[in-house]
């Protein structure tokens, strides 16, 4: 009988972790609809309430929010945009870098917009394997990388979930990146592919 009440327990502690999450990402997407609509208060009332609970979304879409809205709040916006990732958005870490990439509200600092585009792109996020491995063929105030170049293009050009008919360009650099590479390289970066693969 203490069994079956402890079972009960665990399982409505279970059901109700599940409902709230069910429950904000509800009211996420509520908000996303509504900053589409152009209902931006509105949106940035619901955003408040989720970020407040910690929620990796809902932190970034507060952050661009602030940083890109009529008004702008760069401090507390970038707070937010370091909270989302701290949690793990992956897109969080893809804008981040992108900030660090372009000087856009941050110093310009090519070594840091590249760690965050690999952070990203190592947690399977398409735009970053692809910004990342871009990065790394051209070499631009970073150290060229042909192979990982490879590996990251061949994972976007996969990555067809997130970057749509992007991902046809990935192939078309990926295949460009390889006829540069040693077979030994290519056959490197084809077990790298494989490990990345098996994680995710």
């Amino acid at each position: 009988m203490k069994m079956k009440r402890i079972l009960v327990l665990i399982c409505g502690f279970l059901f109700l972790n599940l409902a709230q999450e069910v429950n904000a990402e509800g009211r996420i997407n509520e908000a996303i609809q509504l900053i589409h609509k152009g209902n931006i208060k509105e949106a940035e009332k619901i955003l408040v309430v989720e970020a407040e609970k910690n929620d990796a979304e809902a932190c970034f879409f507060l952050s661009q929010i602030k940083l890109l809205g009529e008004y702008k709040f760069v401090e507390s916006g970038l707070a937010l945009l370091r909270k989302s990732i701290s949690l793990g958005f992956a897109p969080a870490m893809d804008t981040l870098a992108g900030y660090y990439l372009h000087g856009e509200f941050l110093p310009k600092d090519h070594q840091t917009a590249l760690m965050y585009y690999q952070l990203a792109a190592n947690r399977g996020y398409g735009p970053s394997q692809f910004n990342y491995g871009i990065m790394l063929k051209n070499g631009e105030k970073t150290p060229q990388d042909l192979e990982d170049a490879f590996v990251y293009l061949a994972l976007a050009a996969l990555n067809v979930d997130d970057l749509g008919d992007i991902s046809e360009d990935a192939a078309e650099y990926r295949n460009e990146v390889a006829s540069k590479l040693s077979s030994q390289m290519y056959q490197d970066a084809l077990i790298k592919i494989g490990k990345f693969e098996k994680k995710h």
